[in-house]
């Protein structure tokens, strides 16, 4: 019958000067079963044999109960098989389906997270890393898993803390936070140890959030403190500064008209009427940046039309440095909200720094000015090739009387300025990170319409 074996006859070797009177029963027993063997076959494997032991000796089958034997073993060895399949589908096959479905709902979570994870061992090498990870690093899965995070992190980061606190975590067992700069973003870090059975530290798990644009926002909010602060300051010092600035250019004035003052005395004068008016200028510059917003006409501008007329009128100063100017405008329409005068005064500001940052440069003088439409935004870029914002320097960049020039080659109100209106615009104003040196400003205002 077919998925049946047999076996012949075998012979148990036996010493008869030692034999025991119940090993000699026993080897008659043995001698007398019959020379049959049922192997157990259920959907084609093998799950047991049959063999068959008697209880009376020397009884011999025929070969129709031999049939029948292995008949009933065929049909155990089903019922049988049937058996474990039922098991297997009712227990075990359920909980293989929920361990799978489980698994990939926990994948599905793990990739779906906007924070970068990655699952370290006790030595600091990656396990593996979601999705968010893979793009803030630019490496795949694959490339990254078995090496350690330090050669990661020292690569992909100008500064970093990402190491030391992983180390931290694996050896004192504890959470551990802090900060790095990866290429075109400011991250947030964590390592949090993954403990044994036995509170033995097995693992690490190290995350990465981006917080640029929280750190922008915290830093425009600051901003808009001081702006705040100063306004107030601004709008009294001014009104007390001008009255004796009045009466100083109009006691110079009169000094100069006499007839009996030599001429030394008369070009002292010439230069005390001269910063009693550039003090004065400045005083009338404070009080419009005080007042602007409510003084102030406001209606739908294309940004693009705005900034057309604005390089028209600068288009000599800057062909006369010799700096040349690139653009790229967007196709289309970029309506805002906005005073075209304030607009065309914040526009001169950037463009103007970017001038006097150019004059350092020996040749090769370039300003790139750039709009696009992202959503519900309208964006332009200033970018030139001088020699950029020194670091120190950023944080206070738009801060009243700030700036990085020599006495007398600026007042420190342009940007200032120009910060407050884009604010009081609904906009922002901010100096990105660059790469390859130079500076580069970004304008940013709410369109009046989405686009689509």
């Amino acid at each position: 019958m077919s998925g049946f074996n047999s076996i012949g006859s075998f012979t148990i070797t036996r010493e008869d000067s030692t034999m025991t009177t119940r090993t000699a029963n026993l080897a008659a027993r043995l001698d007398s079963m019959p020379r049959i063997l049922a192997v157990m076959l259920a959907f084609g494997l093998v799950i047991g044999a049959v063999f068959p032991f008697v209880a009376e000796p020397f009884v011999t089958w025929d070969p129709g109960e031999k049939i029948f034997f292995r008949v009933i073993c065929l049909v155990a060895g089903l019922a049988v098989g049937v058996l474990c399949f039922f098991l297997v589908k009712l227990t075990i096959y359920p909980k293989n389906q929920l361990l799978a479905r489980q698994k990939a709902e926990w994948e599905a979570s793990f990739n779906s997270l906007s924070e970068g994870i990655a699952l370290l061992d006790a030595s600091g090498a990656v396990i593996r890393v979601n999705h968010a990870f893979e793009e803030m690093v630019s490496i795949n899965e694959a490339a990254l898993r078995g090496r350690k995070l330090s050669e990661i992190m020292a690569e992909r980061c100008t500064r970093q803390d990402g190491d030391h606190l992983v180390t931290r975590a694996i050896y004192t067992g504890e959470s551990q936070e802090g900060e790095s700069s990866l290429v075109g973003m400011v991250c947030s870090q964590a390592a949090h140890p993954i403990l044994g059975e036995r509170d033995e530290v097995v693992g690490c798990v190290f995350v990465l959030r981006d917080v640029t644009e929280k750190r922008r926002l915290h830093q425009q909010m600051v901003q808009s403190a001081r702006m705040s602060a100063v306004n107030h300051l601004v709008s009294g010092a001014a009104h007390e500064i001008n009255n004796p600035l009045m009466g100083v250019t109009g006691i110079t004035e009169l000094i100069q008209r006499r007839d009996d003052i030599d001429e030394r005395l008369r070009s002292d004068l010439e230069t005390i009427l001269q910063e009693a008016r550039r003090a004065s200028g400045i005083v009338k510059r404070l009080l419009d940046h005080v007042a602007s917003g409510s003084s102030k006409e406001t209606r739908e501008l294309d940004l693009n039309d705005v900034l057309r007329e604005a390089l028209e009128l600068k288009d000599y100063n800057l062909r006369s440095r010799d700096v040349r100017l690139n653009t790229s405008l967007h196709a289309g329409s970029l309506p805002v909200l906005a005073d075209a005068e304030q607009l065309r005064q914040v526009i001169f500001h950037i463009i103007d720094n970017a001038e006097k940052a150019l004059a350092e440069v020996d040749g090769g003088r370039l300003l790139e000015i750039n709009s696009e439409r992202e959503g519900a935004v309208a964006r332009m870029h200033f970018v030139d090739n001088g020699p950029g914002v020194p670091e120190a320097a950023r944080e206070h960049i738009f801060d009243p009387f700030f700036t990085t020039r020599e006495v007398g080659q600026g007042t420190g109100l342009g940007l200032t300025m120009s910060y407050g209106i884009i604010s009081d615009l609904g906009g922002r104003l901010w100096l990105e990170d660059t790469d390859n040196g130079g500076a580069h400003f970004v304008m940013e205002l709410p369109l009046t319409y989405a686009e689509g």
